[in-house]
């Protein structure tokens, strides 16, 4: 860190982690038909399933989501599952988010709102703490994200590869 606490060099980014995930959980997976949580769990399940990932809901109330076994929390998760990834659907994210960052996870999808973007103090609060989380090893991809990172990739046209970074 510089004298103001700015990083002088990168971290390393162990992408392999985010793009290759052995295990994710998926922290607010629902069964409830139209919701957002039933929709991203799915989406989650079936394209980094498909790629030999480990999906595992979390729901506090629920013993399966969608058939498959669901635990309470990060925490109780089993520690045979490595979590490279956790997604998270849930209104309150940042307790969720310290829950991650003490489990060791590598990347963390916050796809709740309510932070710096609300404008109030609250949410600039939540902002700074979510912020303080992202200096730490695992890294955070959001709040207010999407799940276009895990969109399937089309290898079938023909000509040069682009890549566009957003």
């Amino acid at each position: 860190m510089d004298l103001a606490g700015r990083p002088v060099a990168l971290r390393a980014v162990e992408w392999e982690r985010l793009f290759r995930p052995r295990g994710v959980v998926v922290v607010g997976a629902s069964e409830t038909e139209g919701s957002q949580q039933r929709a991203q769990y799915l989406q989650i399940r079936d394209r980094l399933g498909a790629r030999g990932a480990r999906i595992v809901p979390v729901h506090p109330t629920r013993a399966t989501v969608l058939g498959d076994t669901a635990y309470a929390s990060v925490a109780a998760v089993p520690d045979d599952v490595d979590v490279d990834v956790a997604v998270v659907l849930v209104r309150d994210p940042l307790p969720v988010v310290e829950e991650c960052a003490a489990r060791g996870v590598g990347f963390c999808i916050v796809f709740s709102a309510g932070f710096g973007e609300t404008g109030t103090d609250e949410g600039r609060a939540k902002q700074a703490r979510i912020v303080e989380l992202g200096r730490g090893a695992m890294r955070i991809i959001g709040p207010n994200t999407n799940m276009n990172i895990f969109e399937p990739w089309r290898d079938d046209l023909p000509g040069r590869k682009l890549a566009i970074v957003t």
